[in-house]
């Protein structure tokens, strides 16, 4: 707990709290008396660890256009992967105990963004004419996630793919 406390500039003594804090994270005043002249203490108190380390760990997906289906075609086929093997072998921790169901999962998940992330960001964009310049600028419209254009990502899942058919549990 840290005290800030504001005094008149004579000698002041310790401040006996008037009120005490009625919850674990905010601020609170205290009144207090030294010699004779009004004295006011106010109180920061810090945030419990388990919340401060909630705080840090957040996750921020940043993404531009449709460029969050990437993620969500990856997800949705490694769900259907795992849903088509457990069912084709009849066998509910073979997905689990074997790599190559996620390999072919990120394969088909990276020709899927690759195709359609070279769809949607080699389409025409509007041109418009600069008023000052006379210069013709084209604004096309920008499909990526975490800054990486949307067809980028294929080789990233193909990686991904090699290194998931290496990692058992």
């Amino acid at each position: 707990m840290l005290a800030v406390y504001y005094a008149t500039p004579e000698k002041s003594r310790k401040i006996t709290p008037a009120v005490q804090p009625t919850n674990d994270i905010g601020r609170s005043e205290w009144r207090g008396t030294a010699l004779n002249a009004p004295c006011y203490a106010r109180t920061v108190l810090e945030a419990p660890e388990s919340i401060t380390r909630a705080r840090e760990s957040r996750l921020m997906i940043i993404w531009s256009g449709l460029g969050f289906l990437v993620p969500a075609i990856t997800f949705a086929l490694l769900v259907l992967t795992e849903y088509a093997v457990e069912t084709l072998f009849a066998d509910t921790s073979y997905y689990q105990a074997h790599g190559w169901p996620k390999l072919v999962a990120f394969l088909i998940a990276g020709a899927i963004v690759w195709s359609i992330g070279t769809y949607l960001n080699r389409k025409s964009g509007r041109v418009l004419i600069d008023k000052e310049t006379g210069q013709e600028v084209i604004l096309r419209p920008k499909h990526a996630l975490f800054f990486l254009k949307m067809e980028y990502w294929a080789p990233i899942l193909f990686v991904l793919g090699i290194i998931f058919l290496f990692v058992q549990e």
